[in-house]
């Protein structure tokens, strides 16, 4: 119910607004996108708490090493995805490079 709800106040909203460009609405799409990925790009600095060689040492150096991994696929889904936005926004309508610019995800999904 609330899908539907949803769906008519941003019709109705939609079209009360006007152009969204006029309101850099258009840029807040990317904007969200950027504020999810954006912790993910970083790898936590801090160094494992546990003793080292003990089983406790080795899930936390586990963990670390994961977290560095994910750090690195995050950097190459966010160059890939501005690759794409900048390649295809000079020959594509306004909002369509953004949502190309999805398909990066596939670096790291593959």
């Amino acid at each position: 119910m609330a899908w539907n709800v949803g769906v008519l106040v941003g019709a109705l909203a939609g079209t009360a607004l006007g152009s969204p460009e006029a309101m850099g609405l258009d840029a807040a799409f990317p904007a969200g996108l950027l504020a999810l990925l954006l912790p993910s790009l970083t790898a936590p600095a801090k160094p494992p708490n546990a003793e080292p060689g003990t089983a406790e040492g080795e899930v936390e150096t586990a963990r670390a090493h994961e977290a560095r991994a994910a750090a690195v696929r995050a950097r190459w889904v966010a160059g890939g995805a501005a690759l794409i936005a900048l390649a295809t926004t000079p020959i594509l309508p306004t909002g369509v490079p953004v949502l190309l610019s999805l398909l990066a995800l596939g670096l790291v999904l593959r």
